[in-house]
């Protein structure tokens, strides 16, 4: 390591931040699509629905969720992107892949009963 880096911490650790999402994005569905920003010094990632237009060489999303990733309690927590509401732990993948599918699945009934 450099000595301009030497004993220099982050003080928000989005190398943690990063491996879980990652590992979520991974037990997502087909046709669920992940990418990932900056919320102020925190990464997000962004889970969208799209669905298929025309010869599905195009697609339109449908619905999106931005999930985070908190330190809290002493464990690391996935947390809803706009109210930061923890709703798995980041061990459990299955579950906070349910939660996130079920979030979008509720967004497009929401958007078709609205048709």
């Amino acid at each position: 390591m450099p000595d301009s880096t030497a004993g220099v911490a982050l003080a928000v650790p989005n190398r943690e931040r990063m491996a879980y999402l990652t590992h979520l994005a991974g037990r997502l569905p087909a046709g669920l699509s992940a990418s990932y920003s900056y919320r102020g010094h925190e990464i997000v990632m962004h889970v969208v629905a799209v669905a298929a237009v025309g010869n599905r060489t195009n697609a339109l999303p449908v619905a999106a969720v931005t999930v985070g990733c908190r330190y809290a309690r002493g464990a690391w927590w996935f947390v809803g992107g706009d109210d930061r509401a923890p709703f798995a732990a980041a061990n459990n993948l299955r579950e906070a892949a349910t939660v996130i599918v079920r979030e979008l699945n509720d967004q497009i009934r929401q958007r078709e009963a609205v048709r």
